[in-house]
């Protein structure tokens, strides 16, 4: 994952793969799983950041206290444990109600 150059701290994946690695966890604060997300609940994101013989290990992604020279917003890491403590506080960019496929959100 990488923030586009010139898009105003656009964040995207540009390779193909879809494997654990590249895989993002939303965990959502009271929420069961497989549970609807919707603007203004809070949730960790969990990363992969590292594999043992017998399982995935994973990180909350948190702010760093590095500025980001030419971006608006933070540095983030996935360095937080535990990996699953609520931080981030979803926007939708459209507003209120359930976040869809294809919705633009962002983090706060």
């Amino acid at each position: 994952m990488d923030v586009e150059p010139g898009s105003q701290g656009k964040v995207s994946a540009r390779k193909k793969d879809q494997g654990d690695w590249q895989r993002l966890t939303l965990v959502g604060k009271g929420k069961a799983p497989g549970t609807s997300l919707e603007h203004g609940d809070v949730v960790a994101i969990v990363a992969v950041t590292g594999k043992t013989e017998a399982a995935l290990l994973t990180h909350s992604v948190v702010a760093t206290e590095q500025a980001v020279e030419g971006l608006p917003g933070v540095r983030v890491a996935a360095s937080g444990a535990p990996a699953e403590e609520p931080l981030w506080t979803i926007a939708k960019k459209e507003g209120a109600g359930e976040v869809l496929p294809g919705d633009e959100v962002g983090f706060r």
